[in-house]
C-alpha cells in the first residue's frame, strides 16, 4: 500500500509539473498569427465545369473591381458618407482629390476640431477595420454578392446549351483577407436541368492573388507612426527652418536678430502661404520610407558646396524608419499647391515685420527681432503601391494624412494606434443554431407617410461580430436573435436614411420594437447674398440682398448633428453663376433629413475682368535720424481671375431643420455674406481689406437671424 501511495504522488507530482510547463510556454512563447483556413477545392462534374467556372470569374471581375474602389477609396467602397470640405480641406473627414473631381479620399489620421481650437483638441480617424462589422471585408461581401445575379445575368449563355438554371437564393459572400491572398467563400445555390437530369450547386470558392493585408499593414504603421511621432509636422518644420531667411524672396525666420537701424523686411502673410505651398509641393515628395523598394540614397549635386549637409538632410531628416521591410511595395507622399492649408501667421494683419528698437544713449545702434510662428495644417496623400500584385497588374491603397503644426511646433494631441490585422478566427456568434434570443418582432415605418416599409434590411451587432437578421415583410420582421448584451440593431433602407437601435437581445425573452425610417427629402438650393461694403468701414448692407453672379461659385456644406447612435449624414451643393452652365451643377436634388445641422457656406469669384489690390508704398521714419525708409505692400500686386478666384466670404451657423419645414417647400434658399472688393474702386484697395475674410463667423453671428433658409 505504501508503494502504491507513492507511486500515485510521483505521478500527480509529475502532471502538476507538466501543467506548469505548459502554462509557462503558453505565456511566453511568441504570439503566432492564427492563418484562416482556406477553403478546400471544389470539383465539379464535367458537364458542370463551365458553369462553375463563369460563377468563378464573374466573382474573381467583381472582387477585383470591389479591392481596386476600395485602394482608390482609402478603404471605401462608398464615400459619400465622408464629410468632405473642397474648398477648406483641412476642415472635414476626407479631400477631394482636385477641384472638379469625385474621388473623395480620408483622412487616416486627422484634427477633428476646427483648425482653430484651443486647449483639448480632438484627433479622429476615418479608417475602417479589416474585419467585423463597417470593414473593409463587409463591404467586398455585400459589393460582390450584389453585383453577382447581374454579372450572371440569369445565365443565359447557357440556354442554348440545353441548360435550365435556376436562382434558389440570393448569393452570399464571405470574404477572408489570408496573409498573402484573399479568399472567398460564395453560398449561391442553383438548380441545374439539362434534359432529364437535375443537379443543384450550392458552394464555390475563388483566390485572389494580392497581398493586401500586408499593405493595409504598412498603412495603418505609418499612421501610427504619423500620430505618435508626427513626421510630417518634422518635415514641413525642417523646411520652414531651410527656407527662411531676413529675405524677403524667403519665408519669414522663425527666430533672428539683425543689428541695423530702420524697419527691417516686410513679408505679405497671403504671398507668405504661397511659398510655403510651393515648398511643400516640391519637397513633399521627397520623404521615404526605410526597408520599400523606392528607399534609395540621394546623392548630393556636385555643383552643391556643403555636400555632407544635403545628404544628411535628404537621407536622415527625411527618411522614415521601419521594422519591417517591404521589398514590393513602394511609398509615396504627395502635397498637390489646390490642396489650401490652414494657415496663420503672428503679423499685424496682413504685413509681417519685425519688432524694432534704437537707441542713441552713449552710442547710436538698432535691433530688429525676427519671430514668427507659424500655425498650419496640411492635407498630405498616401499612395501604397504594389506594382507586381494581382499577377502584375498592380495595386494601390491611397490615404490622407494630416499635418497640424502650432507656434511652430507639433500640435499636441491624444495617441491612439491603430491596431494591424492578424488573422483572427470569427466567433459563431452569426450561426443560426445560435440564435436563442427573443422572438423579437420590430415593425418598420416611414416617419414621413407612417406606412409600414417592405424589404427593410435588419442586421444585428454584438462586440466585433455583425450578423445579418433578414428583411420585413410589411413592415414586419419577427424572428430570433443571438443573445447578447449591449448589442446594436441596425435597420436600412434603400432611400432612406438608416438608424441604429441599442437592443439587449436575451435567452428566450420576446420583444416589440418599433422603428421609423426618415425618408430622404430632394430639395433645390438658390443662393441669396447680403453684401460686405466699404465705405469708412466695412459694413453689411442688410436692406438689398443681391443674387449670385454669373462669374461665381457658392459652396453649400451641411453636416447633420449625430448622437453615438445615429449615422452620420452629410449633405453638399455646389451652385454656379451663368459662365458655368456648361459644367455640371449640384444645386438640385439634394438629400435632406430633419435634424439640426451646422451650415458652412463658402463664396468665390472667378472674376471677369481681374479683381487686382495694387502696390501701396509706404513710408516710415526709423533710427537715430529718424530717416525716411519707403517700401512696397504687397511686393507685387496681387491679382484675383478665373485660375486664382477670389473668396468673398460665405457663413457659419446652426440651424435646426425639422420635418415640417421640410415638407412646407422644394426649394431651399440660403442666405450668405459675399465680400464685395470688387465693388470697390481699385484705387481705395488695400492688402488689409482681406482681412475680412477672416472675420465671416464673426459677421455670422452678428446678423444670425437674417441668415435663416428658407423653403418656398
Amino acid at each position: 500500500m505504501k508503494k502504491s501511495q507513492i507511486t500515485i504522488f510521483i505521478i500527480l507530482g509529475l502532471i502538476l509539473l507538466l501543467a506548469i510547463g505548459i502554462a509557462l510556454y503558453v505565456q511566453t512563447r511568441p504570439l503566432v498569427e492564427i492563418e484562416r483556413e482556406k477553403p478546400k477545392i471544389i470539383t465539379f462534374p464535367p458537364e458542370l465545369e463551365p458553369i462553375n467556372a463563369f460563377v468563378q470569374t464573374c466573382a474573381e471581375d467583381l472582387a477585383k473591381t470591389a479591392f481596386k474602389h476600395i485602394g482608390e477609396g482609402g478603404g471605401y467602397l462608398d464615400t459619400s458618407g465622408l464629410r468632405y470640405n473642397p474648398f477648406e480641406p483641412t476642415e472635414g473627414d476626407a479631400v477631394t482629390f482636385s477641384p472638379d473631381s469625385e474621388l473623395i479620399i480620408p483622412y487616416w489620421h486627422y484634427l477633428k476640431d476646427r483648425n482653430d481650437c484651443t486647449g483639448n483638441c480632438e484627433f479622429a480617424t476615418k479608417t475602417l477595420p479589416l474585419t467585423g462589422p463597417a470593414s473593409i471585408e463587409s463591404q467586398v461581401n455585400e459589393f460582390v454578392s450584389t453585383k453577382l445575379p447581374e454579372c450572371t445575368n440569369a445565365f443565359k449563355a447557357f440556354q442554348e446549351q440545353g441548360f435550365f438554371i435556376e436562382e434558389l437564393d440570393k448569393p452570399r459572400v464571405e470574404t477572408h483577407v489570408a496573409k498573402d491572398t484573399v479568399f472567398f467563400d460564395i453560398n449561391y445555390p442553383l438548380r441545374i436541368t439539362k434534359q432529364d437530369q437535375t443537379t443543384t450547386l450550392t458552394t464555390f470558392s475563388i483566390e485572389l492573388p494580392l497581398n493586401f493585408r500586408e499593405i493595409y499593414n504598412l498603412a495603418s504603421t505609418l499612421t501610427n507612426l504619423q500620430a505618435e511621432h508626427r513626421f510630417l509636422e518634422k518635415n514641413t518644420r525642417q523646411l520652414i527652418d531651410a527656407f527662411s531667411r531676413n529675405n524677403p524672396r524667403l519665408l519669414p525666420p522663425v527666430s533672428e536678430i539683425d543689428i541695423k537701424f530702420g524697419i527691417g523686411t516686410i513679408w505679405v502673410k497671403f504671398e507668405v502661404e504661397q511659398k510655403l505651398r510651393a515648398l511643400l509641393a516640391s519637397y513633399t515628395p521627397l520623404l521615404q520610407v526605410m526597408g520599400t523598394n523606392n528607399h534609395h540614397y540621394i546623392p548630393a549635386p556636385e555643383t552643391f558646396k556643403d555636400k555632407e549637409l544635403y545628404e544628411a538632410l535628404y537621407n536622415r531628416g527625411m527618411i522614415i524608419p521601419l521594422n519591417t521591410s517591404h521589398p514590393d511595395i513602394t511609398v509615396k507622399f504627395t502635397y498637390l499647391d489646390w490642396w489650401k492649408p490652414y494657415f496663420d501667421l503672428n503679423c499685424k494683419g496682413q504685413v509681417c515685420q519685425p519688432d524694432s528698437m534704437s537707441s542713441t544713449f552713449g552710442f547710436i545702434f538698432g535691433i530688429q527681432r525676427y519671430y514668427f510662428t507659424y500655425d498650419t495644417s496640411i492635407p498630405v496623400l498616401v499612395e501604397i503601391t504594389a506594382p507586381y500584385t494581382l499577377k502584375g497588374e498592380g495595386y494601390r491603397l491611397q490615404f490622407m494624412l494630416e499635418t497640424n503644426l502650432r507656434n511652430n511646433n507639433p500640435m499636441p494631441g491624444t495617441f491612439n494606434p491603430i491596431t494591424p490585422f492578424t488573422g483572427q478566427e470569427r466567433s459563431m456568434l452569426c450561426d443560426l443554431d445560435k440564435q436563442h434570443a427573443g422572438p423579437i418582432n420590430v415593425e418598420v415605418t416611414d416617419a414621413q407617410t407612417k406606412k409600414p416599409l417592405n424589404n427593410a434590411l435588419l442586421g444585428y451587432t454584438c462586440g466585433k461580430e455583425a450578423c445579418p437578421i433578414g428583411s420585413t415583410i410589411k413592415g414586419v420582421l419577427d424572428t430570433r436573435y443571438p443573445s447578447c448584451i449591449g448589442g446594436l440593431l441596425s435597420i436600412e433602407k434603400e432611400s432612406y436614411h438608416p438608424t441604429i437601435l441599442p437592443l439587449n437581445a436575451k435567452f428566450k425573452e420576446p420583444q416589440n420594437i418599433s422603428a421609423a425610417l426618415e425618408p430622404y427629402r430632394l430639395r433645390d438650393f438658390t443662393i441669396e447674398k447680403y453684401l460686405l461694403k466699404k465705405g469708412i468701414t466695412w459694413d453689411i448692407d442688410l436692406a438689398n440682398p443681391a443674387a449670385q453672379e454669373a462669374d461665381e461659385e457658392t459652396v453649400i456644406i451641411l453636416d447633420k448633428n449625430t448622437t453615438f447612435f445615429e449615422e452620420p449624414f452629410s449633405a453638399f451643393a455646389n451652385i454656379k453663376g451663368g459662365m458655368f452652365r456648361k459644367e455640371a451643377s449640384y444645386n438640385t436634388d439634394i438629400r435632406m433629413i430633419p435634424g439640426m445641422y451646422h451650415v458652412r457656406i463658402y463664396n468665390f469669384k472667378y472674376a471677369q475682368p481681374p479683381v487686382i489690390i495694387p502696390r501701396e508704398k509706404r513710408c516710415v521714419k526709423s533710427g537715430p535720424l529718424n530717416e525716411r525708409k519707403c517700401f512696397y505692400v504687397p511686393e507685387k500686386p496681387l491679382v484675383f481671375d478665373k485660375k486664382n478666384p477670389l473668396p468673398t466670404g460665405g457663413a457659419e451657423y446652426d440651424w435646426n431643420v425639422t420635418a415640417e419645414m421640410l415638407d412646407s417647400g422644394k426649394t431651399i434658399t440660403f442666405k450668405t455674406i459675399a465680400f464685395g472688393l470688387d465693388l470697390l474702386p481699385e484705387a481705395r484697395r488695400s492688402i488689409e481689406d482681406l482681412e475680412q475674410l477672416g472675420r465671416i463667423q464673426e459677421y455670422s453671428k452678428e446678423v444670425r437671424e437674417q441668415l435663416t433658409p428658407t423653403l418656398s
